[in-house]
């Protein structure tokens, strides 16, 4: 299946958490990895798995289950069987030979909160990892951006760090920051030049506080060594693709679905 084909039909799911091995941005790029990546998506508020691949249709005498059933019958791709509801036969025809479908697993409770909890680390208790914090310190511990989040369960166990971006929106701009600063290139250079040549200088200042804490030494240390690759991080940007490269270019006006359809561009790149 390819990348930015999975990308487009997932990116109304929703991700909650990406485990992205990729190079290295923030310092001298490393060699990458080629192994292999994980999504996972968390999909809060009633999900109706009765129109997605859990498919019931109306019983006659019975109270009515689903509107989808009062005219059509349950569908099957393969022996996967699904609801013919959606965009669901497109999505099944193309994908069910690379799918597992697991319906009904217990979660132990009747709490919204603790299925939660249950589903991503396998536990009803806290202090247990996601899969994707331990498939991304398994494969590439070392990476910037290893455990790429949107937000949901993200618990790690101290096995590795996560990257949270909600949402996404303005990002670009972090990425390069010459896009907030006027409109001809010489306004841009010369803000960009001054704005780093104080920051610098402030680190410096704040780096020769004979007061500082360790903790706080340390901090200011990383603080400098993300400030001397920010150009490297730039590079980013040329991985992440148009917004008319998802769902054929329609354009999503729903916040929400701005949001996410922010988080599948910047997740492509990452993959990338």
């Amino acid at each position: 299946m390819r990348r930015r084909d999975l990308l487009k039909r997932t990116m109304l799911l929703g991700a909650a958490g990406l485990s992205l091995p990729v190079p290295r941005l923030y310092a001298a790029p490393s060699e990458g990895y080629s192994g292999r990546l994980l999504v996972t998506l968390q999909c809060d508020g009633a999900w109706d798995v009765t129109s997605f691949c859990d498919p019931k249709s109306n019983q006659p005498g019975e109270k009515e289950i689903t509107q989808w059933s009062r005219s059509d019958d349950i569908q099957t791709a393969g022996n996967i069987q699904y609801a013919p509801f959606a965009n669901n036969q497109s999505f099944f025809d193309n994908y069910y030979q690379d799918m597992l479908v697991i319906n009904g697993v217990d979660m132990q409770t009747n709490s919204h909160t603790t299925g939660v909890l249950h589903n991503w680390s396998g536990r009803n208790t806290e202090g247990y990892p996601t899969i994707t914090a331990m498939f991304a310190a398994n494969n590439a511990p070392e990476q910037p951006l290893s455990y790429l989040n949107f937000g949901g369960y993200s618990q790690t166990a101290n096995l590795i760090r996560y990257s949270r971006l909600n949402g996404g929106a303005g990002l670009d701009f972090l990425l390069d920051p010459a896009y907030l600063f006027g409109r001809t290139p010489l306004s841009t250079e010369v803000n960009l030049t001054n704005i780093r040549e104080f920051r610098k200088n402030k680190t410096q200042e704040m780096m020769s506080d004979a007061t500082l804490m360790n903790r706080q030494k340390g901090n200011l240390q990383a603080y400098n060594l993300a400030l001397s690759g920010q150009d490297n991080l730039k590079k980013f940007l040329d991985y992440v693709p148009d917004d008319n490269e998802l769902e054929g270019g329609i354009t999503l006006a729903n916040k929400r679905f701005s949001d996410l359809r922010d988080q599948v561009r910047f997740a492509a790149a990452a993959f990338q």
